[in-house]
């Protein structure tokens, strides 16, 4: 039984159950649609070239469930809207009226291997922030859950350091089962970052979970707590007490990485990663410790030069530390 088919620009998975836009070179996009649109998108696979009528989806689709035909009609929408966002006119799926829908490209079966993907972010620690999950099983939790990673996304895509999968294409991988090593193969990502929201009467609890997808490790969780008044204000509030551990976990681990990692040609946020951790131990002999390593081009280019890989800290950095060299006399020359 075929478990993936190519429709024009688009990939589906039926195993992984993920859709992806595929350019000229066979890399790979993840594209965002809810579980029911992806089951709708399946449907019309199988009938290829064929109408599928609205009563046979509506009963495929919500296994028998009595729902109007709206819900299927929002749902044709939202897949319309994912796959051809610019398009004036649907052109994956029309609309026969008074009979139901027609998938109006030729479908091809593939193999399922794991395509490459187009997001490559040379210089900078990059990050998904995976959808979070509501651990109760709330559904009135949803739009709490939902909020709060994408202001974690939003906030941590700010920082010039890091580059983070856009939320629409992470938000493909909402509500199922995933090996985090495999996702963040397919995005390209150093990091990955996963969270569940538990909530008993008022209180709430969100837990996160830092993965380094390189070797599968979780290397940082922590929990966070609070009482449900106001859904906005403690949004608001958890999700800046998370991003505000996560960039100092996130620069530890990345000082680990570059200083044990093997000597090369390094960028200038890894030649700032090598140095930082000397700051506050500077005196003669850590410095003469960092020069005998590639890490001194960095002392003879201030940072701040590279403003695109760096945070805008930085530069208040390299000041105080040119100053603290001038008071200890150290020859940077």
């Amino acid at each position: 039984m075929p478990i993936a088919f190519e429709l024009g620009l688009f990939r589906v998975d039926k195993v992984r159950r993920l859709l992806v836009r595929l350019d000229q070179t066979g890399s790979a996009q993840p594209i965002a649609v809810g579980e029911r649109a992806l089951d709708i998108l399946l449907m019309l696979i199988e009938h290829a070239g064929q109408v599928v009528s609205k009563t046979c989806l509506l009963r495929s689709v919500w296994s028998g469930a009595t729902v109007e035909d709206s819900n299927l009609s929002v749902q044709v929408s939202n897949l319309r809207r994912a796959v051809d966002p610019d398009a004036p006119a649907p052109n994956l799926i029309k609309t026969v009226h008074g009979r139901g829908y027609l998938l109006a490209v030729p479908v091809r079966e593939v193999d399922a291997a794991p395509t490459r993907t187009a997001i490559v972010r040379p210089g900078k620690t990059t990050i998904a922030v995976l959808p979070f999950r509501t651990i109760n099983g709330n559904s009135e939790q949803d739009d709490f859950v939902d909020g709060l990673t994408e202001d974690i996304t939003s906030a941590l895509s700010s920082m010039r350091s890091l580059s983070v999968v856009a939320r629409h294409t992470a938000y493909a991988y909402k509500a199922r089962a995933i090996d985090i090593q495999q996702v963040g193969r397919e995005l390209s990502v150093r990091y990955v970052l996963e969270g569940g929201v538990r909530q008993a009467g008022t209180r709430t609890r969100v837990t996160t979970h830092l993965v380094d997808v390189a070797s599968g490790t979780q290397i940082w969780s922590e929990h966070f707590d609070g009482v449900l008044r106001d859904d906005f204000d403690l949004q608001d509030r958890i999700s800046s007490e998370i991003v505000r551990a996560l960039e100092l976990r996130l620069l530890q681990a990345e000082m680990a990485r570059v200083q044990s990692g093997p000597a090369k040609e390094d960028t200038a946020y890894e030649l700032f990663l090598q140095t930082y951790g000397f700051f506050h131990e500077l005196n003669e002999s850590s410095f003469d410790r960092r020069c005998s390593c590639s890490a001194r081009r960095s002392w003879s280019t201030p940072p701040m030069l590279h403003p695109t890989v760096l945070q805008p800290g930085v530069a208040g950095f390299w000041s105080t530390t040119e100053e603290a060299m001038m008071l200890t006399s150290v020859d940077v020359a």
